[in-house]
């Protein structure tokens, strides 16, 4: 009897393997995940229902533009310029961080504080007292260079010093720069370069700038700024017959056009803009024009400005083409006073009307833009527009 048991043992229990393997998860069939279904079938939908929905070509902005908050400056006699590099292509890198090897902290600007005055193409000198803040030498490996903003005639690249700056030590940093041609605010943002080719600034993370911020104003004196008050026009749009307003500041992406101020874009010369208003004609194809708060002409009067298109973040503006014009309303009567045909060609075009002719007599300013047909790329605009004497 055991011999017998002896063999049957085995053979119950290839039995029992047997019938357990069938449970073994490898034999169990792949169950489908409701939940990957249902998300693939959503994001399908929400695709089809995004491509029906796009707009026209445009291009998207972002109206807030915050500069970091200056620090208070001091004035002093300007020192001779150090000697510049010629200027390269501004290379990328990181602020340093952990060790805070390399860090700047800000001391005074020597010459030009924040909001100095300049006439437009005027030459100067901004200095800023810096003081080496982090662990590590600057040495002569160093560079200051330009990382957004106005550049204003600056180099891209600098070289900071031809000695060693230790620890704690102080050093005096000179770029020359040219103010611009448009009254307006400008600014220009720097940082250092270390011999590793990263990046660093200011504050705690050594990851802010330093900066020169001016004021371009006209000698001869402005008696009518005309982006400061567009606020304070009547903006319609006309197309084929039909005439309608058009808020001030609306929807940059409508179909029916836009008129507004906006600032920090990229201008198809490839600067970028202080604060300008764009009138973008409507995308079917007519007319935006805006209708100022009359205002008395004087003898020596002159309406001066640029006109030009905006660009993509390549530099591109499209197939861009308007007329800009700029009429009067007289005594009721309509009178054209310039006209400016406007292509897209990488270059802002400058208008000026002499309105002596006007002298004595209470006009209302009308800026006007034809798409002259379809309006696409017409991402149109008009620079420091102004009336001086």
């Amino acid at each position: 009897m055991r011999q017998t048991y002896r063999f049957l043992i085995p053979g119950v229990w290839f039995i029992v393997l047997f019938l357990s393997g069938c449970n073994f998860p490898m034999f169990n069939p792949a169950e489908p995940n409701p939940g990957l279904i249902y998300t693939s079938a959503a994001e399908t939908q929400n695709a089809n229902a995004t491509l029906l929905a796009q707009p026209r070509p445009t291009i998207t902005f972002a109206f807030t533009f915050q500069p970091t908050s200056s620090p208070a400056p001091q004035a002093t006699t300007p020192p001779a310029p150090t000697a510049t590099t010629s200027a390269a292509t501004q290379a990328g890198g990181s602020p340093t961080t952990g060790s805070l090897c390399d860090r700047v902290r800000f001391v005074r600007d020597v010459t030009v504080p924040d909001d100095t005055e300049f006439s437009p193409g005027e030459r100067f000198i901004k200095t800023w007292r810096l003081e080496n803040a982090g662990t590590c030498n600057w040495s002569g490996d160093y560079t200051l260079i330009f990382v957004e903003g106005e550049r204003m005639g600056a180099p891209v690249e600098l070289k900071l010093t031809d000695r060693v700056i230790e620890p704690g030590e102080q050093l005096d940093v000179s770029v020359e720069m040219t103010a611009p041609q448009d009254p307006g605010t400008y600014q220009a943002d720097f940082q250092i370069r270390n011999a590793s080719g990263a990046l660093f600034g200011t504050g705690e993370n050594a990851d802010n700038t330093f900066w020169a911020r001016i004021r371009v104003t006209v000698p001869g004196g402005m008696r009518m700024d005309l982006i400061a008050r567009a606020s304070e026009a009547d903006w319609f749009v006309e197309t084929g017959s039909d005439e309608e307003t058009l808020p001030f500041n609306g929807d940059p992406d409508s179909f029916l056009g836009f008129a507004g101020i906006v600032d920090q874009r990229l201008q198809e010369d490839g600067r970028t803009s202080a604060k300008i208003l764009a009138t973008f004609p409507p995308a079917g194809g007519g007319e935006i024009f805006g209708e100022y708060p009359p205002f008395e002409v004087q003898s020596g009067d002159l309406f001066r400005g640029r006109v030009g298109f905006l660009a993509d973040s390549g530099g591109d503006c499209g197939p861009g083409e308007v007329t800009f014009r700029l009429l009067a309303l007289v005594a009721g009567e309509r009178r054209e006073l310039g006209e400016w045909h406007k292509e897209c060609n990488g270059r802002l075009q400058p208008v000026e009307i002499n309105l002596s002719g006007l002298r004595g007599r209470t006009v209302i300013f009308v800026l006007e833009v034809d798409s002259e047909g379809a309006a696409a790329g017409d991402l149109a605009f008009w620079s420091s527009i102004r009336v001086e004497r």
